[in-house]
């Protein structure tokens, strides 16, 4: 069981990726504008943190399924602690951004609370929920307090931004419209030196 465990954790973190380099920019971004422009970003940011993560989510879905049914057949029980997991890991990329938004402004206390009450939580959830459906059981605890941790945050940056709690997590079409205009952008560049190459040769 710890097995499956591990292989489902280690495909859900794939999607760590883009919420981990997505904060890590917004974050210094925060700290040297003004509190007015990072109000104005932090909603965007987040939504489209969220977009992004998901889609990395959805794609993990059949890869995981290749990898668990082709590759690893052994460890086809790791599959519905992955599909649990998935969405409390789309949660909490909401949660990193935040946290860049939130410390960047010096507000480091609502991230240490929602933290703390994320782990409070897990340990909780894990007591109740594993006895009863096994990995299934600490995947859903998971999910449980990384959605616990995402809301707390949410509401401290609604607080300090003034933006709805909504503006966070609601895509819009426009969001869509813009993630796919950068995705094609950065398919362009990353092609343009391979064209250029080509034309010489």
């Amino acid at each position: 069981q710890i097995g499956l465990y591990v292989v489902a954790v280690s495909l859900a973190e794939i999607a760590f990726y883009p919420p981990d380099a997505i904060s890590s920019i917004f974050f210094p971004r925060v700290a040297a504008a003004s509190r007015a422009e990072a109000d104005r970003a932090v909603a965007d940011v987040s939504r489209l943190t969220l977009l992004t993560t998901l889609g990395v989510a959805v794609a993990i879905v059949p890869a995981g399924l290749f990898v668990c049914y082709v590759i690893l057949p052994g460890y086809t029980g790791a599959i519905p602690a992955l599909l649990v997991l998935l969405p409390g890991v789309v949660a909490l990329s909401i949660s990193k951004v935040l946290q860049g938004y939130l410390i960047g402004l010096g507000k480091a206390w609502p991230v240490g609370v929602a933290a703390g009450a994320a782990v409070v939580a897990n340990v909780g959830f894990n007591l109740v929920l594993i006895p009863a459906w096994g990995i299934v059981g600490a995947s859903a605890s998971s999910l449980l307090s990384y959605s616990l941790n995402a809301a707390i945050l949410a509401l401290a940056a609604s607080r300090s931004s003034g933006q709805p709690v909504w503006s966070f997590v609601l895509i819009r079409p426009s969001d869509v419209r813009r993630l796919l205009r950068t995705g094609l952008t950065l398919i362009r560049r990353l092609l343009a030196p391979r064209v250029g190459r080509a034309s010489t040769d």
